[in-house]
């Protein structure tokens, strides 16, 4: 098989030695649900030099179907191995698979600009051509839930652990090590894992990378995640909040940002360790906070965070004063007179945010908002059509 320059050769050599098959064609849709073309060994060096079509009008947020013509080029730089192996159905033969990232591509060679992949990798560039440099590190929390077991209200939930749990308690425990020590196979830094505050959520901590390479690994973890607790009779959930009365699953993400190889965030003389571009890139974000919650997708998420916090930093704004106190057990007088504001409390008021935004819509472009804002009202209508658990509970005897 003839392959191209050393990566390329060392790559081919590594999937031929680990008896790889078949070759997910990795992307994600606009909203950011993952989604796969499959190539089969042999093909996927014509898959790197030429390309992958695909119709672009059935991928949401891409085409129309007047210029539907789209292709995929596979990313080498983020191939990864399954460490697992994956049985023909029912047959005792088995087969090893690897994913790989693509960028999208219109029939006239550019970069796709609804590709959430390129929007980001977009916007760094600005940044990056006046020298400073990102590195992104997450903490991303997800439900393992037993296959059918899901619980819809807290008074059905029989799960017992809680923060930094240990087993017996702990029946999530083997789930979450196998995802770990599959991510760690793939090469993917986990620092750390454990249980989080309520039974059935678990946490994993990466190490810090650029935007676009963790945005890409945490596309990959989501899809380990589910692949993995699939294999051991588990649900891997990232839906924030499928059970009612119950904590929620979130996200912590931590940005750094260098210039000439030293921290731009960091200031020894400052009282706090923060240097201005810090105080002002705090500052632009808690100003385009309610935007951003409309675009918690990695890419899209990354994008709207940098954006608000570099228009902090172009605009000089300053953060409000800093608050020790706990905010849960003050009073809604207490929040408005220190300038605390709650962030979106619906989908239609954080689409709402995000349509008045211009530095948020702009930094994703004026087509993926009007997008991402039409998509959403039509959800908002659909769930409208539907009559819940609560108002037949509520108003069924009226």
């Amino acid at each position: 098989m003839a392959t191209g320059g050393p990566d390329q050769k060392d790559a081919f050599r590594q999937l031929e030695e680990r008896d790889v098959r078949f070759i997910n064609i990795l992307f994600t849709d606009l909203p950011g649900e993952l989604k796969s073309v499959e190539t089969p060994l042999s093909q996927f060096e014509d898959a790197l030099d030429a390309g992958i079509s695909f119709d672009g009008s059935s991928i949401r947020g891409y085409a129309d179907v007047a210029n539907a013509d789209m292709y995929l080029k596979p990313d080498l730089t983020t191939l990864k191995i399954y460490p697992w192996f994956t049985p023909f159905g029912d047959q005792p033969e088995k087969y090893a698979a690897a994913g790989v990232i693509a960028d999208v591509y219109t029939t006239e060679g550019e970069l796709s600009i609804r590709s959430p992949r390129y929007i980001l990798r977009h916007f760094l560039q600005k940044p990056s051509e006046r020298g400073y440099e990102f590195f992104v590190a997450v903490e991303p929390e997800f439900f393992l839930f037993p296959k059918g077991e899901i619980p819809a209200t807290r008074s059905e939930v029989t799960g017992k652990a809680g923060y930094f749990a240990l087993v017996p308690a702990d029946v999530e425990e083997t789930v979450r090590k196998a995802i770990v020590s599959s991510l760690l196979e793939m090469d993917i830094a986990v620092e750390k894992s454990h249980h989080e505050i309520e039974p059935y959520i678990n946490e994993l901590s990466f190490k810090y990378a650029d935007p676009v390479t963790t945005a890409d690994r945490l596309m990959v973890v989501k899809f380990v995640a589910k692949s993995v607790a699939a294999q051991y009779g588990f649900q891997a959930v990232f839906m924030p909040k499928p059970i009612a009365r119950f904590a929620a699953s979130g996200m912590h993400v931590h940005f750094s940002m260098f210039k000439e190889g030293k921290n731009a965030f960091y200031d020894q003389e400052d009282e706090m360790g923060l240097s201005a571009h810090a105080r002002f890139f705090i500052g632009g974000l808690i100003e385009h906070i309610s935007a951003v919650t409309a675009l918690t997708n990695p890419y899209l998420a990354f994008t709207a965070i940098l954006a608000g916090g570099m228009d902090g930093i172009e605009s000089s704004i300053e953060p409000p004063a800093a608050v020790e106190e706990n905010i849960y057990r003050m009073s809604g007088e207490e929040k408005a007179k220190r300038g605390i504001a709650p962030l979106p409390h619906s989908l239609e008021q954080t689409i709402r945010e995000l349509e008045t935004d211009k530095v948020i819509s702009q930094a994703i472009g004026p087509e993926v908002t009007a997008y991402l804002i039409r998509a959403k009202r039509e959800e908002i209508a659909a769930f409208n059509q539907f009559v819940t658990d609560w108002e037949r509970q509520q108003y069924l005897d009226v």
